[in-house]
């Protein structure tokens, strides 16, 4: 059930495409005014929209930067919140109304590991193919019988190249037939094998 917001905005009045805006290459030009943010493609679809006290600095490094330059031509056009205590129930409202994909979606994880695994790789002396059979045999053991090296060789050598962006399963499994694992660390705790 769509909750009604129109004590604090309606959202049907709002048009995001008549908002002040700047490209995606410009969002150093954002302003520091309290805002709701909307990121459009070119086919003027709402792909994402968001709040924040200082949108200039936000878009410095956003969350979801990668994304938007895989979809490309994003314009971020904004409106400005005089009353930063709504920020959260407009872009509450707003995101129920417009419901743009990528506020619904999980950020694409992008982290670029090879330096790292072809640095263990090169300590181990091991090549691609030594990789590949102490994968399989990991995945043997966890019972998946058609783990053989000939039919996994290029998922590995795509799995650790440059921009290669496996599953964690596949990533944790690589890091183990690397003899390594991933610890993590929350604040103010002890550290946890993954």
């Amino acid at each position: 059930m769509k909750r009604r917001w129109l004590v604090v905005i309606d959202p049907q009045v709002i048009n995001p495409l008549a908002l002040p805006s700047v490209s995606l290459e410009l969002r150093s030009q954002l302003p520091i005014t309290p805002s709701i943010y909307f990121a459009i493609d070119t086919q003027g679809v709402i792909q994402y929209i968001g709040r924040s006290v200082n949108p200039k600095q936000r878009w410095a490094n956003h969350h979801r930067l990668n994304e938007f330059n895989e979809i490309g031509g994003i314009k971020i056009a904004w409106l400005e919140v005089n009353d930063e205590s709504l920020l959260n129930e407009i872009e509450q409202a707003l995101i129920e109304y417009f419901d743009p994909p990528l506020n619904n979606r999980a950020v694409k994880a992008e982290l670029d590991f090879q330096p790292v695994i072809q640095k263990r790789m090169e300590e181990l002396g091991i090549d691609l193919a030594t990789l590949t059979r102490r994968y399989c045999e990991i995945r043997q053991a966890k019972g998946e019988t058609t783990a053989v090296p000939v039919n996994r060789r290029a998922m590995i050598s795509k799995a650790i190249s440059h921009g290669g962006n496996p599953k964690i399963e596949t990533f944790l499994d690589i890091l183990e037939a690397l003899d390594g694992e991933i610890l993590l660390q929350w604040r103010n705790t002890k550290i946890q094998k993954l």
